[in-house]
């Protein structure tokens, strides 16, 4: 009982101490690949991997609400395009209101990649151009919108850090 009231002491002094509150862990981060935040959007999730078989990306990633980075696209370290993706209701819902030359950062073990705004469009369902691997270091995000549409945000990379 001593340990408990001392671990609850603790935690409710630390952040008057440090600036810090205590938050619990999300036991979905330990899966995930990296952390997408959008400071104008309030977004702050996990990204977790979507891999690619017999011509299809595991939907689970997405159906479970979550931001899913789809297998074969590219990651923030390379010089191609990394597409994240989920359902209108999910995690992403709110590109709606991004603005051409909002800031978005995806973040991993390793590195730290800013992007820049630099599109929104609002396209047929069958157009998977958002997935296309061209056009140097971007960043494409996309949700379903209205019947038979999906609403895609892209970005180009401004920069990226080591840390």
């Amino acid at each position: 009982m001593k340990k408990f009231l001392l671990l609850l002491l603790l935690i409710s002094v630390i952040p008057a101490l440090t600036g810090f509150a205590y938050s619990p862990i999300d036991s979905r981060v330990a899966n995930s690949v990296g952390q997408l935040y959008i400071p104008s959007q309030n977004i702050n999730e996990p990204i977790y991997f979507s891999k690619l078989e017999d011509g299809q990306w595991d939907r689970s990633v997405w159906d479970n609400g979550n931001v899913a980075w789809l297998d074969q696209t590219g990651w923030i370290d390379t010089d191609f395009n990394t597409v994240l993706v989920s359902h209108t209701d999910g995690p992403l819902h709110d590109i709606i209101w991004l603005a051409i030359g909002d800031i978005i950062y995806i973040s991993d073990d390793n590195y730290v990649a800013t992007y820049s705004v630099i599109s929104t469009v609002i396209q047929d369902y069958s157009d998977l151009s958002a997935t296309y691997q061209s056009g140097g270091p971007k960043m494409s995000m996309t949700i379903c919108f209205g019947d038979n549409q999906r609403y895609t945000v892209q970005a180009e990379r401004i920069s990226i850090e080591s840390h």
